[in-house]
């Protein structure tokens, strides 16, 4: 779990504002984009003077995208490029500057390492909190492919995501001190901090409402608890092994698929964690998701545990690889729990209820099938058959609705 400081910092006003398009989810308001400036920028590192033509919002986030015109047809730039600032959020999300030096360090360091699945930093402005990046060639999440299309013809992205994750943990096991350097030139790192509290910063105050409804954990289930925080950690030394680069937030809308390939994006947190929390969307719903229950989960964690085969030999060890896939699915759900509060003040029939039962559910139905810890796996059952008897609206029969369909 990421810890960042939220700083509020508003970045600077500007003169030009780039054009918003139309968009169906909510949108939050952004910073405005100074096009002179970025065009400076880019002509300072493409080496020749550069213009915008014209730009476009890409809502609801503090994206733009930019098409560019070069002053002669000597001169090779890119089509369009990526522009990304801080969130201008009243409710402080996203707005810690950290968050923009932290993205920078690690697109350098993946270009450091040859890590192909990743957009390329052109230019970029610390001061004003901004990045220029390439554009993709792919305009389509993972998430909204396989919304659109269902899990059946999605599969080949869902498994180009798990490659993909696989080769960048190939890449950065072992150079821990290399990423963190290169962070501490532009922002204070927090190595520690990346990994913890593995159950979310509430989980406190989750236990304790627990306790008062007499499903506290207790005896053999505490234990596994414990032996959880120490998996995903990296207090075991067998799980130590594991931590690598993650960026942060490793959900299907942050992969941009095409065909059979894709590239991975936002690593506004990008820091070292235990690497198979990287795989816990395989498993259980993430936020977008009702249910998962995806039919190909053993083949995209086999194609993980190819591409990230260099590792470390726990991962071709199926007791070692079965209990950090349980932990990290587990560690998911307790951190879902978390919201126990709101969710039980909402109205009946919002889909975040339902949505809890199916994540805690599958978080034990994942440990199930990796035969692992099973004290655990029978304690999260009865927290969702709790909920399923103090919401009506949430006992549902979740092998009836397909998998992958929006909360």
């Amino acid at each position: 779990m990421l810890i960042a400081a939220i700083l509020g910092l508003r970045p600077r006003a500007s003169r030009r504002t780039a054009s918003q398009l139309r968009h169906p989810m909510r949108i939050m308001p952004s910073p405005e984009l100074d096009l002179s400036h970025i065009e400076e920028l880019l002509s300072r590192s493409l080496g020749t003077t550069v213009s915008i033509a014209d730009s476009e919002h890409v809502t609801p986030w503090s994206i733009w995208r930019c098409r560019l015109t070069a002053p002669s047809d000597g001169d090779t730039i890119p089509q369009s490029v990526i522009v990304k600032m801080l969130r201008d959020d009243p409710k402080g999300f996203r707005t810690d500057p950290r968050q923009i030096a932290t993205e920078r360090a690690a697109l350098e360091f993946l270009e450091e390492s040859a890590f192909a699945s990743a957009p390329r930093l052109i230019a970029s402005d610390l001061r004003d909190n901004l990045l220029v990046m390439e554009d993709l060639p792919s305009k389509q999440s993972l998430a909204e492919l396989t919304e659109e299309a269902g899990a059946e013809r999605s599969v080949a992205g869902r498994r180009a995501f798990a490659r993909a994750i696989g080769d960048l943990h190939a890449l950065s096991a072992g150079r821990e001190a290399i990423f963190y350097g290169r962070q501490t030139r532009y922002c204070a790192a927090a190595p520690e901090a990346d990994r913890l509290p593995v159950l979310g910063h509430r989980w406190g105050e989750t236990s304790q409402r627990l306790a008062e409804l007499g499903l506290a954990p207790n005896g053999r289930v505490a234990a596994e608890l414990a032996t959880l925080h120490d998996v995903l950690a990296g207090d075991d030394p067998e799980h130590r092994k594991l931590v690598v680069l993650t960026n942060g937030d490793p959900e299907p809308n942050n992969f941009l698929v095409e065909g059979d390939h894709g590239w991975i994006i936002d690593f506004e947190f990008a820091g070292y964690r235990h690497a198979l929390t990287n795989l816990a969307w395989v498993n259980v719903p993430g936020p977008m998701w009702l249910t998962v229950a995806d039919p190909y989960a053993e083949t995209l964690e086999t194609d993980y545990r190819k591409a990230a085969a260099d590792v470390s030999p726990g991962l071709a060890d199926d007791r070692v690889f079965g209990q950090g896939m349980a932990a990290a699915g587990f560690a998911s759900a307790f951190r879902a729990l978390n919201r126990f509060p709101v969710l039980d003040e909402r109205p009946q029939g919002h889909r975040s209820r339902p949505q809890l039962v199916s994540i805690l559910e599958s978080a034990a139905a994942t440990a199930d099938r990796h035969r692992s810890f099973a004290q655990l796996a029978a304690w999260t059952r009865l927290l969702a058959d709790h909920l399923r008897r103090r919401w009506a609206d949430a006992d549902l029969d979740l092998a009836t609705i397909p998998s992958y369909t929006r909360r």
